[in-house]
């Protein structure tokens, strides 16, 4: 525990002396997300967290004097979204927009299906139960549509298994036991 705030700390002190001192230039390379997060926090003076999704290590950089447009990049480049209010940003893997329609758009990168249909589930209170899912990382992007149909594409992702609607607002995900092919 102390050993992990010694790392925070000083990649904090690197980050603020370098942009206090008006540097053209800093890096930070193989650092753990949370840890440029946290770099990042202090230095716009907000909460800017990482969610459950949000693991692992990268490389932020900043050159000139446009932090924005530097973070922004960071987070294409580590395939990463943001959502900013007032209150502060959150960091995640998954980014669900719900337009005035009621339907709904996903982008995700690098989840499990579990984790996508868990995210689901918890952003349009929809009860979503699941069979066990293969444990690969997958990425979808879909345009608008019901809770069902973004279910439905999720579980595409996922060979051998079906959505079926279970009453008013639950789905089941399970293995098919369709029979494809005889002999």
């Amino acid at each position: 525990m102390i050993k992990t705030f010694q790392k925070i700390f000083v990649s904090f002190a690197m980050f603020f002396l370098v942009f206090k001192a008006g540097a053209e230039s800093f890096e930070f390379i193989n650092k753990d997300l949370s840890e440029i997060l946290y770099a990042v926090s202090v230095y716009k003076g907000f909460p800017v967290t990482g969610d459950d999704t949000v693991k692992g290590t990268g490389d932020f950089r900043v050159s000139g004097d446009d932090f924005d447009l530097a973070f922004d990049s960071f987070l294409r480049k580590s395939r990463l979204y943001v959502t900013k209010s007032s209150e502060g940003w959150t960091v995640s893997r998954y980014s669900l927009v719900k337009n005035e329609e009621g339907l709904y758009s996903l982008d995700a990168l690098d989840m499990t299906p579990s984790q996508l249909f868990e995210k689901t589930a918890e952003k349009t209170q929809t009860c979503i139960t699941f069979d066990s899912l293969p444990a690969v990382c997958v990425s979808i992007h879909t345009g608008f549509c019901t809770e069902f149909e973004l279910v439905s594409r999720i579980t595409g992702l996922c060979s051998g298994f079906e959505a079926e609607k279970k009453g008013d607002g639950v789905i089941h995900v399970s293995r098919t036991t369709k029979i494809l092919f005889r002999l």
